[in-house]
Order: structure tokens, then sequence, then C-alpha cells
């Protein structure tokens, strides 16, 4: 069986409480967290990655469950997350990225940004 398109859209913004960047998938609810968009980013992409890998192995597992309605408003008024900062989490999350350089933009924590990830699996 050849892979599946799997879908799937983030929320990045700034967990004032949690003091750092919290990218939360809208889809699977998973989240990670970081000190920058990028690494936030990468951390949540990871978690699902790591809810896809398990599902596959044991089909029990359910992969879908929607975010809270709280992240879903959010979103509503998110920026998109440029298309070049994704290509970048995308590569460091698959060991495509030089160690040496370490990303980092410097972004108001008023701002949130939401960002679509198609990815084959399976």
């Amino acid at each position: 069986m050849g892979k599946k398109l799997f879908a799937d859209t983030f929320v990045i913004f700034y967990s004032k409480p949690d003091e750092c960047w919290v990218a939360h998938s809208l889809r699977t609810d998973q989240f990670g967290t970081g000190d920058c968009v990028v690494d936030a980013f990468v951390d949540g992409m990871k978690a699902v990655d790591s809810v896809c890998e398990i599902a596959r192995r044991d089909r029990s597992v359910e992969i879908f469950h929607d975010a809270p309605n709280e992240l879903f408003e959010i979103a509503k008024n998110a920026k998109p997350l440029p298309k070049e900062v994704y290509e970048i989490a995308h590569k460091i999350l698959y060991g495509d990225w030089p160690e040496q350089i370490q990303p980092r933009f410097e972004v108001a924590h008023s701002v949130s940004f939401v960002r679509k990830r198609m990815e084959k699996v399976g």
C-alpha cells in the first residue's frame, strides 16, 4: 500500500503563563514548546509524528482529536507562518539543517501564526 497524504494545521502562539512558544496541532491535539517559534514548531511536528508512528504500529490508537475550541479561535486571527520558516523547521525536524546554524527569529509575543502541514505517511 502506498503512502497517504496527511494534512494538519498548527497554531503557534506565545504562552505567557508558560513563558514559551507553543505549536498546537488542531487535528491531533498534540503540541510542542520552545524558546522560539521554530523550536516550538519542530517540537510540535515531532509530537504528531510520534503519535502517527505509534498508530501505524497499533491500529487501535486514534490519531485525530480536535484541539480545544480556544485554539481554533486563536487560529482565526493568526497570521500565516511564512513558508520559509516552515521549510527551516521541516529541515531541522528531519536532520537536513546544519547543526552549526541556529535560526532564531525575533517575534513579538502578541503575534500568533497558523501553518498547514502536508506530509506523506504510511
